[in-house]
């Protein structure tokens, strides 16, 4: 949405701000100044649900993403519109951070033109879809009144007015008055955000939102260039996952963050979107593929079920991978085994690396062998797992020492719909000989101890006849408690692992 300014001594400024339609907000976005000369402290009080970041525009060309920023204007009277955006949690609904909020207020410099230059409304609804927007305060002196509505309509009225709107969601009403006296002329602008629910149902939606970095670095922000972003819909019947469209979207330079939407979706459907920044962008590296509204697996994204407003709007926050750097490297490779006697391997295959504390490290993508590969890894305990719509990924742990800087033998299996864990470890008879059960035949309710005498155990992944992972357990001590429940009457192999990277097996019976 775009404010265009004229005021009766010949200036003119144009101000333009996205506006977001969606299940209503869950946050408001308020603050107030002092001013001191050409100095202006901003104390930010906006109130909402997990409020995650803020944009400033002070309205002279210069921004700031800090809480509660201070501001140096030019020297020299004059009036300034300063904004602020915030991002915060909404409706879970409509896939979490799917709130953002503005509001601007007018600042004067050093007198500004000469006279008070401020508005306000308050506006009231009796069905949802009929609004009365009055002037709470500043209407005198006022020369021109200019009402925007949100939706693309407009008016002139002084005082008060009522609109109704066409269609349910969520709006940004604006009110810009010129003022004129005998000491000058200034403008004042002011917004309120409002929700419509009375209008008559939709059929087909819209699902749009904005890709941001989790960082506070304004920078980051503003320098994302472009990335691809995939529309996923969700088959609840069938319990399947579809990529039906993408598209590439690129951010104007200087502006925050960067938009997509896809058009024409039912209502009533459920869908995922996921994110990738484009290899050309700087922090291709460093942000990594991300689900709505903050997820590397589509297992833990949050699905989108679109309302009958228009549009639907789901954030994603681009997740960061930390990688400190170091002389370590992992390798593997993924293939194609599900009922075949030899393997082949599968290309672009997505593969996370994950540090000790599942903390995502990197991504990367297989190759057209199926090979892949993390480099300049930091000494230390990590777990690779794929990424693929409707399969599951086991977990590989490996540990790089400097006796060990470099796995290669870390491999996937396709097993139709999971990815099975190959690892090639010999096992170690120094680990296999500290090892013991107990009990080592348990029942269907029990736990069970596996304890070393020597080494410091970091997982126990139990696996049935048939090499299905059936649990998995992880520790950093010389014992660790694995719970039975939920396995059936049967023998089980308990591959152990401990902090060194060693691998030992053993028995489980459970009766």
């Amino acid at each position: 949405m775009c404010l265009t300014i004229n005021t009766t001594n010949g200036c003119s400024d144009t101000y333009c701000s996205g506006v977001y339609v969606g299940s209503g907000p869950t946050c408001n976005a308020d603050f107030y100044t002092a001013v001191d000369a050409n100095t202006v402290s901003f104390t930010n009080t906006s109130t909402g649900d997990d409020l995650m970041a803020y944009f400033w525009d002070f309205g002279d060309g210069a921004t700031a993403s800090v809480i509660n920023p201070i501001h140096t204007y030019p020297t020299g009277d004059a009036t300034y519109v300063a904004c602020l955006t915030i991002y915060g949690s909404g409706n879970p609904a409509t896939g979490g951070y799917d709130c953002i909020n503005t509001t601007c207020q007018t600042i004067v410099i050093g007198g500004g033109s000469g006279t008070e230059c401020e508005v306000s409304f308050g506006q009231t609804s009796t069905d949802g879809l009929t609004f009365l927007f009055g002037v709470n305060s500043g209407a005198s002196d006022a020369v021109l009144w200019a009402w925007d509505f949100g939706d693309g309509t407009t008016a002139n009225n002084p005082y008060q007015v009522a609109h109704t709107y066409a269609a349910n969601g969520y709006y940004a009403a604006c009110l810009t008055v010129t003022f004129a006296n005998v000491l000058g002329t200034c403008t004042a602008y002011y917004c309120d955000s409002l929700q419509v629910t009375g209008a008559g149902g939709n059929t087909e939606t819209s699902l749009c939102g904005n890709i941001y970095p989790a960082s506070a670095d304004s920078t980051d922000w503003v320098n994302l260039y472009g990335a691809t972003v995939y529309l996923i819909e969700h088959n609840t019947a069938e319990g399947t996952l579809t990529a039906i469209a993408q598209q590439d979207v690129f951010s104007a330079p200087g502006a925050v963050g960067l938009n997509y939407c896809f058009d024409n979706l039912a209502v009533g459907n459920e869908y995922l979107v996921k994110a990738a920044l484009l290899p050309e962008s700087p922090f291709y590296d460093t942000y990594l593929p991300t689900y709505s509204t903050n997820s590397l697996t589509w297992a833990d994204a949050n699905p989108i079920v679109l309302g009958d407003f228009v549009p639907n709007y789901a954030q994603i926050q681009l997740v960061e991978g930390v990688n400190p750097g170091g002389a370590g490297f992992i390798g593997g490779n993924i293939s194609d085994g599900a009922g075949k006697t030899e393997s082949t391997g599968l290309a672009g295959i997505e593969v996370i690396l994950y540090n000790a504390t599942h903390q995502a490290v990197a991504v990367t993508y297989t190759n057209a062998d199926g090979n892949y590969s993390f480099a300049n890894l930091a000494y230390g305990t990590y777990y690779v797992a794929v990424e693929v719509l409707n399969h599951t990924s086991d977990e590989i742990m490996v540990v790089l020492s400097g006796s060990n800087a470099s796995s290669v033998a870390n491999s996937f299996v396709d097993a139709g719909d999971t990815f099975e864990a190959q690892a090639k470890r010999q096992t170690n008879t120094v680990l296999l000989n500290s090892l013991s059960l107990m009990p080592n035949i348990a029942n269907t309710n029990s736990v069970v101890i596996i304890r070393s005498s020597k080494n410091t155990l970091s997982q126990v992944n139990v696996y049935d006849i048939t090499g299905k992972l059936v649990a998995s357990q992880r520790g950093n001590a010389t014992q660790i408690s694995l719970s039975t429940a939920g396995l059936i009457q049967g023998m089980y192999l308990c591959n152990v692992l401990d902090a060194n990277g060693n691998t030992a097996t053993c028995k489980l019976i459970v009766q």
